[in-house]
């Protein structure tokens, strides 16, 4: 239609993606609405268009969008849920081709003018918000929040602002998060002169979430990514650079049985860290499992359990193959 602005943002992941059009007016004039493509093949076809039932004029749902998996996250940062313009987002959760609202989210100290939602972005159970207008440590310095899901539940983890953050820096906007890493803009910061723009990066250690000042003294173990899957996923784990250390890693079934060994020699562990950062004293490591056994055997769909054993660090986590 009209002066809709679909394509004003957009997010892939896979087979999937989605397409923001804030203006679009099925919720009164400008409440906004998003759109699911899905490939087959070569073709991309539309599956869904997601709106809200709350939705009302200029709410601006789909300003921002990301996609990962099964999850869509939809920012409405100009919903009025917290005082004018405070801002939400809504996490839509797809099963089989149904596309379905599973929670909307609100910043806890969420106010006026904060536009909470005007940056968004999802990886595995995380999703960060940028509301780059919150007035918290000055006007319009900005602020971004973690959020974590268990089983159909997100809830805030953790509020970031800036250490150095000064007025109308607008940090928050945009977001991005992979793995345990979130990265945070700030682009009118003023730290190379006048609107220069800088970027923060934070680490989460499950607990807190700090800038750029965590140095693992232990494994750090990973979430898989995609979870679901289908054929393949990554795991990974950040060891310190103190490498020589016995690492196993397993996959058992949900009988207990060990279905695949995936654990690295001493001499490759050494080798293959796919990335090193000094500061942090920390290097990544990372294996591919494409649902096979330690026969090379396709495995059935089925919930599956990934086990990882150093010299100080046992913890098991839980993923889903689904063919």
């Amino acid at each position: 239609m009209d002066d809709d602005l679909f394509g004003y943002s957009v997010s892939i992941s896979g087979d999937y993606a989605i397409v923001g059009s804030h203006y679009g007016d099925d919720n009164e004039s400008e409440s906004g609405s998003a759109y699911i493509f899905h490939r087959s093949g070569t073709s991309w076809t539309e599956q869904a268009k997601l709106t809200t039932p709350d939705g009302a004029a200029y709410d601006w749902f789909g300003y921002t969008v990301s996609i990962e998996s099964d999850y869509a996250v939809i920012g409405a940062h100009w919903d009025d849920d917290n005082g004018t313009n405070s801002g939400s987002v809504y996490i839509f959760h797809r099963s089989g081709t149904s596309w379905t609202e599973q929670t909307k989210l609100t910043a806890d100290d969420g106010s006026v003018d904060d536009e909470f939602g005007r940056s968004v972005a999802i990886d595995g159970n995380y999703v960060a918000v940028g509301a780059c207008h919150d007035d918290e440590n000055g006007t319009d310095r900005g602020s971004a929040y973690i959020f974590h899901r268990s089983g159909t539940s997100w809830t805030q983890q953790a509020k970031i602002t800036a250490s150095d953050g000064a007025d109308f820096d607008y940090f928050g906007c945009p977001v991005s998060i992979s793995g345990n890493y979130a990265l945070i803009s700030a682009y009118y910061n003023d730290e190379n002169g006048i609107d220069s723009g800088s970027a923060y990066v934070y680490f989460n250690d499950g607990v807190s979430i700090e800038e750029n000042t965590y140095v693992p003294d232990s494994t750090i173990f990973l979430e898989n990514y995609p979870n679901p899957f289908n054929p393949e996923t990554t795991i990974s784990y950040n060891l310190s650079n103190e490498q020589n250390q016995q690492v196993e890693l397993e996959i058992y079934n949900l009988k207990g049985q060990k279905v695949k060994d995936l654990s690295p020699s001493l001499h490759s562990l050494s080798s293959r860290a796919e990335s090193r950062d000094e500061v942090r004293g920390e290097s990544r490591y990372s294996v591919v499992w494409n649902g096979t056994d330690d026969n090379n055997q396709p495995i059935s769909s089925g919930i599956y359990f990934y086990k990882l054993r150093t010299d100080n660090l046992e913890e098991t986590k839980k993923m889903i193959l689904m063919k």
